[in-house]
């Protein structure tokens, strides 16, 4: 049998400035520094997508944007 890996996924439904969201998802990425077994994924407000993912550009590979 073929075991899954536990999946976490935060959508947001929050009014947030892009420098907030990039403080927020940092803040998201640096608590998974010892989480390597979960995979983790993060639904910003759509305007915040492309600062946020470039903002973090070297992330995990278990956390998806």
């Amino acid at each position: 049998m073929m075991r899954r890996t536990p999946l976490i996924v935060g959508n947001w439904k929050m009014h947030t400035t892009a420098a907030e969201a990039i403080v927020l998802a940092t803040a998201i990425k640096g608590g998974m520094e010892d989480i390597h077994d979960v995979d983790v994924v993060i639904c910003p407000p759509f305007p915040w997508l492309v600062p946020i993912a470039e903002a973090l550009h070297h992330r995990p590979n278990h956390f998806h944007l």
